[in-house]
């Protein structure tokens, strides 16, 4: 079955399961039975406010019934449903099928389903991406026309978005070897009049740098940042085992025309012989981002979500009153701390960069299960940016802040970090006596760091040092970054 949960209090409790789709058992005219089995749920809400759920009909015998598309709506947010309605069958075996229904509704309010399609291609592999369109809300429906094809090969699993006077697509192609995502375009007007064949303008890989061939990526999703920027998931074998079967998302950032994906991050710590597939990408908020994955990362095997946090291009340090005593409060550092350290594990970091006088601040609060022990703490990274070229005469530095035990001052020399004396550098740390955090606040000289005046950019970095749920210690950084590398560190503009 294609079943819904609901949350109404932010996602910290969750509704029994409501069936949306359900297995049924079909005849065909010999009076032959067979159980259809309901898949690839996907789930939108039009500009009216209605809902529609869509699945993928899948015969569990061949021969018998078709497989096809299916949608259900909702006017009063999820509470009741219609009848599920058919829009496309294919054929009645697996190699014919059709699959992953999603959804777009178009400024002018027509109503568009993609899915991948094989029913066309009954004497070969072959796959193309079609469309079925409403123009009254999803009373009636076209027939199916092509949106893309490799002959050959095997566009798969498409998802629509509006930016700007174009729909952006993002799919599977196989067009080198292993399924990899790409990205399609055409105009909003008159849209896929002429379908996407081959090789073209239409068509570009999703990275920036592109994969290797023997690399598998399929299962692309998309979605647009409020800022602009856009996401895009799917599941990879890179750096891990070659069977498809072990793959785990990953989730790369584009641009505001949903190109150039860089900035890899893998939201779920997986193990190379576990998995996390069939994922997909939702907005919480304007600052968070929740991935879905069914994944075995950790026990128990099912569909796991997980929160991220979007940090800006680039940050600006607050100019609040900071003092360095350890208290990290909202009346000097402002309600959000937008660094954010904790897909590891049970602990968590959030951090802040200020600045007072000429003085630098560090400021985070660590919360967590089995948070603080004696060795957890934190390492905040700096170097400063003495150019426009962005060349570096002052060496970067860090500053090891533990929780209990003397921090310490090292710089970076010749790729092997070298303690110093403290000096000026000022640090506090206060432990929560019930047990649940701590706060660290550090204060670094302007002058310790190479910043003058005229030079406004910083870049910075974060560690998280904790114990894990198998009580095994680890060390967590700031994502992308690389402890040793402060090109990989986080730019910080200074007030």
């Amino acid at each position: 079955n294609v079943e819904k949960i609901s949350s109404y209090d932010d996602g910290r409790s969750w509704s029994e399961p409501q069936i949306l789709f359900r297995a049924h058992t079909s005849y065909n005219e010999n009076g032959d039975s067979v159980r259809v089995n309901t898949t690839n749920a996907e789930i939108y809400q039009l500009n009216n406010g209605v809902l529609i759920a869509g699945c993928n009909y899948r015969p569990a015998q061949p021969d018998i019934a078709p497989y096809a598309i299916a949608v259900s709506l909702s006017s009063d947010m999820g509470e009741t449903w219609s009848e599920p309605r058919v829009l496309y069958e294919a054929g009645t075996n697996f190699s014919d099928g059709c699959w992953e229904p999603a959804f777009l509704q178009l400024p002018s309010g027509e109503l568009q389903v993609y899915f991948a399609n094989e029913g066309p291609y009954t004497t070969n592999a072959d796959q193309e991406i079609s469309v079925i369109t409403s123009s009254d809300g999803g009373e009636t429906w076209s027939a199916p026309r092509m949106v893309c094809f490799r002959e050959g090969h095997r566009d798969g699993m498409p998802v629509p978005q509006v930016i700007g006077e174009e729909i952006v697509l993002s799919i599977e192609d196989n067009r080198d070897g292993e399924l990899q995502p790409y990205i399609l375009r055409t105009p909003l007007v008159d849209n896929w009049k002429s379908p996407v064949l081959g090789d073209g303008p239409q068509r570009e890989p999703a990275h920036l740098h592109p994969l290797s061939a023997d690399i598998y990526a399929g299962a692309p999703y998309t979605l647009i940042l409020p800022s602009g920027e856009t996401l895009i998931s799917y599941q990879t074998t890179e750096g891990r085992r070659p069977q498809w079967e072990l793959s785990t998302l990953e989730v790369a950032v584009g641009d505001s025309t949903m190109r150039h994906f860089t900035r890899a991050t893998r939201p779920f710590d997986v193990p190379t012989d576990r998995s996390a597939l069939w994922n997909s990408l939702a907005l919480w908020n304007p600052n968070t981002v929740v991935a879905v994955a069914t994944t075995g990362f950790r026990e128990p095997h099912g569909i796991w979500m997980i929160k991220g946090h979007v940090l800006p291009a680039r940050m600006s340090a607050n100019q609040e009153k900071v003092r360095v005593d350890g208290y990290v409060t909202p009346r000097e550092w402002g309600q959000e701390l937008p660094i954010l350290i904790g897909s590891k594990g049970p602990t968590q970091a959030r951090a802040a960069v200020g600045t007072k006088g000429r003085i630098l601040y560090f400021g985070a609060i660590v919360f967590g299960n089995g948070c603080p022990l004696s060795e957890d703490g934190l390492t905040f990274y700096l170097a400063a940016e003495n150019d426009p070229n962005g060349d570096r005469k002052m060496p970067a530095l860090r500053v090891w802040c533990p929780t209990e035990g003397e921090p310490r001052l090292s710089k970076l020399e010749k790729g092997q970090w070298v303690d110093l004396d403290m000096g000026n550098v000022r640090v506090a740390c206060n432990v929560d006596p019930e047990g649940r955090g701590y706060g660290v606040e550090c204060g670094i000289p302007f002058d310790l760091i190479g910043v003058h005046e005229g030079n406004t950019l910083v870049r910075v970095g974060l560690g998280l040092s904790a114990i894990s749920e198998a009580n095994e210690q680890y060390e967590e950084l700031l994502v992308n970054t690389i402890a040793d590398n402060p090109d990989t560190w986080y730019p910080v503009e200074l007030q």
